[in-house]
């Protein structure tokens, strides 16, 4: 299928439609991969997401620009990009999902969950793919916020971390108290703005807290 090319995406050519797939646990399945929080759940209710092509590389062209001998002095260009079934006329270029390509090999980045479920649902690749290779952490279906953590006044050293969205800043409190920051019992709290600033509860989860750029000080 014509996946959408990550230049072509725009929320009118390649619109989030809000379908989703909800798939059953079943503990009696053997093998199966299992993840932390898998056997708590009765079903797994997963988004069907588009996956947006970055770049394709044809191993044939590869191999034949490799093979190529250039006459003397002739400038060398090599391309991993020529192929032209790949390269739809634009009208269809835009028309997402509707045109065939040729199989080829696959780099995926992006949760495994959603991945699955696209390859599934959306491109019909069921029982048509001899292997899947799924580098951990597999089964993650929510935000992982980075965050980098410093002391304020001194830049020379600081703590990278990531955090799931459905954990609350109570957690991440306790767990930046017992590695780093705890010294005598006193009581912390989370403001933006530092001193003065606007308290940030405690209870709240990262989903609802957090958004790029944001800086949240711990006192």
């Amino acid at each position: 299928m014509n996946n959408p090319p990550v230049g072509l995406v725009t929320p009118d050519t390649d619109p989030d439609l809000g379908v989703r797939q909800t798939y059953a646990y079943d503990p009696h399945l053997d093998p199966q991969l299992m993840w932390a929080g898998k056997a708590e759940h009765n079903s797994f209710n997963v988004p069907t997401v588009s996956l947006h092509v970055h770049e394709r590389i044809d191993p044939r062209t590869i191999i034949k620009a490799v093979q190529k001998r250039p006459a003397q002095n002739e400038p060398i260009q090599l391309s991993l990009f020529q192929m032209p079934e790949e390269n739809l006329p634009l009208r269809e270029a835009i028309d997402f999902y509707n045109h065939s390509h040729g199989w080829c090999n696959r780099l995926v980045a992006g949760y495994s969950f959603l991945v699955m479920n696209s390859l599934l649902d959306k491109e019909g690749l069921g029982g048509k793919v001899q292997m899947v290779y799924i580098d951990p952490s597999y089964g993650i279906v929510e935000t992982l916020w980075h965050l980098r953590v410093h002391e304020a006044y001194n830049k020379d050293f600081w703590l990278d971390l990531e955090m799931t969205g459905s954990a609350s800043l109570d957690k991440l409190d306790k767990y930046l108290r017992a590695i780093w920051l705890e010294c005598c019992g006193h009581l912390s709290k989370f403001t933006i703005g530092g001193w003065g600033g606007m308290d940030v509860g405690k209870a709240r989860k990262a989903d609802s807290t957090f958004e790029p750029g944001l800086v949240l000080r711990h006192l």
